[in-house]
């Protein structure tokens, strides 16, 4: 929480650039919508805005760092045709746009279809389902039926 307090700036930095900014522990994001074809202008607020976040930031001791840093277009398949610029330039780092990225455990797409993140959801309660069916092998009818909700049978 004092993290937070301290470093309220940064927000206040990129809401006078036009963007929106959530914080959450060490991590800030910026947002910010606008229309395909105004990609372009709104590059040159975000490459202002991150120079301005960078400088407060080594006065303040605190490093931004380069290689956690991630760049996003979502929107339809249609609008993101529309968009042609698949790298961004920050602070003398070339960030490629990503197809992905994951925000709080979660997988975001470009599209905001969310199906690599179901996929990678259904994927660790298999994992999960598979280990627990090995450990009921082990145990006693009762342990097993508060696992699985229901008789099965034990070896």
């Amino acid at each position: 929480m004092l993290f937070l307090l301290y470093i309220a700036d940064v927000i206040v930095s990129a809401q006078r650039h036009g963007f929106l900014a959530l914080s959450y522990v060490d991590d800030t994001q910026l947002y910010f919508r606008d229309r395909a074809s105004s990609v372009e202008t709104r590059l040159q607020h975000l490459k202002d805005c991150i120079s301005e976040i960078d400088r407060w930031m080594s006065s303040h001791r605190v490093l931004l760092n380069a290689d956690k840093t991630q760049c996003i277009w979502l929107g339809t398949r249609q609008q993101l045709t529309k968009v042609h610029c698949h790298t961004v330039d920050v602070e003398n780092v070339s960030l490629q746009v990503a197809t992905k990225v994951t925000c709080l455990g979660v997988i975001f797409d470009s599209e905001l279809t969310f199906s690599e993140h179901v996929t990678s959801v259904v994927r660790r309660c298999f994992y999960h389902m598979r280990q627990l069916h090995t450990v009921s092998k082990s145990l006693t009818t009762e342990p097993v039926k508060t696992l699985f909700g229901r008789s099965l049978q034990v070896d």
